[in-house]
């Protein structure tokens, strides 16, 4: 079962309760929740103290992470240690990490993915999913593939462990969560 949590809603003790009855009746086997936008890790702290009978809510997460919006990495992190499920959704931002992306206003991030990722032997996309990848609390990544040329690409994405020096180029590259979402909200696709 995924539950699409607002703050307001992972505080509901009603919701909490029957979303745990659920699970202990065998109706689904694990509970999860959704985190989009810049309230996500407040979102994502709540869920994590969530419980119920003494018992943890939320089994598993499934969040934004990628270049651009890198702010959930530490709270990410917690939330695997702490037993839950990760699953990293929108690792090409929404196509703008994708050699699709023609946006004016991302000219100069087309370049410097360009620029490192022809070091890299990588294209834009496979890029984003090999940084997205590098998240040691990743237990599934959504690539969003729509064809089998696309699958294969980033399959082989998935296998390339990027050195420090990338990561590091790739972190320069991160806005502010508002800035994202911001610019995410204005996107075509959203």
């Amino acid at each position: 079962m995924r539950c699409s949590a607002s703050t307001s809603r992972s505080t509901d003790g009603g919701l909490l309760h029957a979303l745990v009855a659920g699970r202990r009746s065998g109706a689904y086997r694990a509970v999860g929740l959704t985190l989009t936008g810049a309230g996500s890790q407040r979102t994502l702290e709540l869920a994590l103290d969530a419980s119920t009978d003494g018992e943890r809510v939320f089994d598993v997460v499934q969040a934004t992470f990628n270049v651009l919006e890198p702010s959930l990495r530490g709270a990410l992190l917690g939330a695997h240690e702490a037993g839950l499920g990760v699953i990293l959704k929108e690792v090409h931002a929404n196509g703008r990490l994708s050699p699709a992306n023609q946006r004016p206003e991302d000219q100069r991030l087309r370049t410097r993915l360009g620029e490192i990722g022809a070091r890299c032997g990588l294209a834009s996309d496979q890029l984003a999913l090999a940084f997205a990848a590098a998240l040691p609390a990743a237990n599934v990544l959504l690539s969003g593939a729509a064809t089998s040329a696309q699958l294969a690409s980033h399959a082989a994405a998935v296998a390339v462990t990027l050195d420090a020096t990338t990561l590091g180029e790739l972190a320069e590259l991160a806005e502010t969560p508002q800035a994202y979402w911001q610019s995410r909200a204005g996107l075509a696709w959203s």
